[in-house]
């Protein structure tokens, strides 16, 4: 494939980005099925492998809407998007595979209380069979104080996952609280 100085190649970016996040989803799959591990643990890992499989959807869901590069033919364009939305689709999938696991060791309860992020993006096909759980009371309110001095992007475009167990402000209101509570005296 040419690569010349300067070629946009944002769609393989975008096509690196869903394999990279597939393969992290691919290796947790692989951790949530160990029975020695520690319950809180296996939470951290199912949530780090729904993250990694809405990352992967994200990024082919821009490549599918990326325009062609006219840096390379039509077929490497293709090839990129194609390799994208196959690795989403594979993310997916090693996502459940990895609450499935936690299942079979007996400690579904973890994933009960993980909740479903393609529920809350509208995408979870799976409704009262899913994995997950699609009760936005199971999130974990992240204190203010504890949260980031930046707005989330996502929560601007009505689409942050997180709700209150977001680790970045939501609106201008809530930023305006956070930092205040990071400048106040004695906090620094």
């Amino acid at each position: 494939d040419p690569d010349p100085a300067g070629a946009d190649d944002t769609l393989a970016a975008l096509a690196q980005l869903a394999e990279g996040s597939a393969q992290l989803v691919a290796t947790a799959a692989s951790f949530c099925a160990n029975p020695q591990a520690d319950a809180g643990v296996l939470a951290a890992v199912v949530d780090a492998a729904q993250q990694g499989a809405q990352r992967a959807s994200w990024a082919a869901v821009a490549a599918v809407a990326y325009g062609d590069s006219d840096d390379f033919d039509k077929d490497w364009n293709q090839k990129m998007r194609r390799a994208a939305v196959q690795a989403a689709e594979v993310a997916e999938q090693y996502a459940r595979d990895c609450a499935a696991a936690v299942k079979m060791v007996g400690k579904g309860k973890v994933v009960q209380r993980a909740f479903c992020k393609f529920h809350a993006e509208n995408r979870c096909l799976k409704g009262n069979a899913c994995e997950f759980s699609h009760d936005a009371s199971v999130l974990t309110p992240l204190p203010l104080a504890s949260k980031t001095e930046l707005e989330c992007v996502f929560y601007a475009k009505g689409q942050c996952t997180r709700g209150a167990g977001c680790p970045f402000a939501h609106g201008d209101e809530e930023l305006n609280e956070v930092i205040r509570l990071k400048t106040a005296p004695g906090n620094g």
